[in-house]
């Protein structure tokens, strides 16, 4: 293989790693959305319908605030009022911390959205391939970054499967002939 065929190649072997790991922080953003948008609501029906959507649209910079927010603080409950004839819901995923694991999750996912950043917006002029040697330099970064938050997206991949399953569970319960569905009809026989 001449010199021309293996800078072509190590070029080729960066955008790969750049495509994946824009695909692996698209992922995360992904999980990220999915624990917000089921992980946390409260109100009546109508009202959390409008909540479902209200994540679809927000890139991963506008998601972390209400993320590490939501999820480290109990939701408030509104408390029904007797006479009212308005149906109330609330669920709420949280997650128990201490002070210095929670500084530290929400220093990690902050680092996160600076490094997604960087890469979607600047891998351009931050890698240079003009040789097989600055090449690998390259990859070596990539595989580096993808490493760093690999724990994390894990991590919170774990939630959102605590929660499908949490989610899934109810459902059952709910459906004709559940045990929850057998409670209430007892209540009301």
């Amino acid at each position: 293989m001449d010199t021309g065929d293996k800078l072509s190649e190590a070029r080729n072997e960066v955008l790969q790693r750049i495509g994946r790991n824009l695909l692996f922080f698209q992922q995360i953003e992904l999980i990220l959305k999915y624990i917000l948008k089921h992980g946390h609501f409260s109100g009546s029906l109508e009202e959390i319908q409008k909540m479902l959507t209200q994540w679809d649209r927000r890139s991963m910079g506008q998601l972390v605030e209400p993320f590490v927010e939501r999820l480290f603080t109990p939701i408030n409950f509104t408390e029904p009022q007797l006479d009212s004839k308005k149906v109330l819901f609330s669920h709420a995923f949280t997650v128990e911390f201490t002070s210095e694991q929670r500084a530290a999750f929400q220093q990690n996912i902050q680092a996160l959205v600076v490094e997604r950043n960087e890469l979607a917006h600047h891998a351009i002029t931050r890698f240079s391939l003009e040789s097989v040697e600055q090449c690998a330099e390259a990859c070596e970064a990539l595989r580096q970054q993808r490493g760093k938050f690999l724990a994390f997206r894990n991590q919170i991949q774990d939630w959102a499967k605590s929660l499908t399953e949490f989610h899934v569970t109810i459902k059952k319960e709910l459906e004709p002939g559940g045990f929850l569905d057998e409670e209430i009809r007892k209540q009301f026989r």
